[in-house]
């Protein structure tokens, strides 16, 4: 397990129609993969040190009505590792660590949230900031002794019953047995459509009965065990996207500073879901971007800079 690596990983159960009445319709169960309360923490307390003031600026999830603690040791550890701590949250059980889906005997499989869904009739997809084959997202679908057997744990992957996977890649696709098909071969056997990066996704995403959404080849190149982190992506990389074109303000700092250098700002009323509460929100218009994009960027900061850099200030 990467200390202090987030992973993210999501199940995402799709009801069916049947099913929906009184019934959520989608039910999201996240892991951050060695995220203890100090990890929490200390990203709060670095988001209110980037609004300029002392104290923190709470992440969504920390205010919801409900928590618990709990102790993480698994059954053979103190300290567990992913895979024991994997197999914990998706069924309950606690295994030896390094175990995948199996008692701590290494060999009785154990029944897992994913099975659960399925035999309700639900969708299931699976997806990580690492590779489908990691430890974590494995534990919703694999059965193996060892989370270092990765490519047995690709082909379990691969014959699953889940319907979407998306990661980095896998980390171990090549065949051991010479000539024989790889992963990604055996993968579109089974039925999956592979897709690299979300341009990619999109192309393929409506006619695909089932998915695997992996980072661009020239990502896994360079990494095939993990995305890319935030400050290293480049514009290519799979990840979400923005769609705002100027100004991007990402803070309520930078939304006061914008709003008093037009001196008000008229815009229009969005909704917006602040962590399951419906509020509405001010969204500048257009022509107020423009605006502020002549009148502060390219009059104000250009000529800031132009007198710093020619003039001596």
């Amino acid at each position: 397990m990467r200390n202090r690596f987030l992973t993210l990983l999501g199940l995402l159960f799709v009801a069916m129609a049947a099913m929906a009445g009184g019934k959520a319709k989608y039910v999201f169960y996240f892991i951050g993969d060695g995220m203890g309360v100090n990890q929490v923490n200390a990203a709060e307390t670095y988001l209110g040190a980037m609004e300029g003031r002392i104290g923190i600026q709470e992440l969504c999830f920390p205010s919801f009505p409900y928590f618990a603690l709990v102790n993480t040791q698994s059954a053979t550890n103190g300290v567990t590792d992913s895979a024991a701590g994997g197999t914990a949250l998706a069924s309950g059980n606690k295994t030896k660590n390094g175990a995948l889906g199996v008692l701590k005997d290494l060999t009785t499989p154990v029944t897992c949230l994913a099975d659960w869904a399925r035999g309700a009739g639900a969708a299931v997809g699976i997806t990580t900031s690492v590779s489908v084959d990691h430890a974590t997202p494995a534990a919703f679908y694999a059965h193996v002794g060892s989370r270092g057997e990765a490519y047995t744990i690709g082909q379990q992957l691969v014959a699953s019953e889940n319907d979407f996977y998306a990661g980095s890649d896998f980390v171990s696709p090549k065949n051991p047995q010479e000539g024989g098909p790889d992963l990604y071969q055996q993968a579109a056997d089974k039925g999956f459509t592979i897709a690299r990066g979300y341009k990619d996704y999109q192309k393929k995403a409506k006619k695909a009965q089932r998915m695997i959404l992996f980072q661009s080849e020239a990502a896994s190149k360079k990494d095939a065990s993990c995305l890319p982190y935030a400050v290293d992506r480049t514009k290519d990389d799979y990840q979400y996207a923005q769609n705002m074109l100027f100004p991007r303000m990402y803070s309520s700092a930078h939304s006061g500073a914008y709003e008093s250098w037009m001196g008000g700002v008229d815009g229009y009323d969005v909704p917006y879901d602040r962590c399951g509460e419906m509020i509405s929100v001010k969204m500048p218009t257009q022509l107020e971007n423009i605006r502020f994009f002549l009148s502060y960027q390219c009059n104000f900061m250009y000529w800031r800079y132009f007198m710093w850099n020619f003039a001596e200030r």
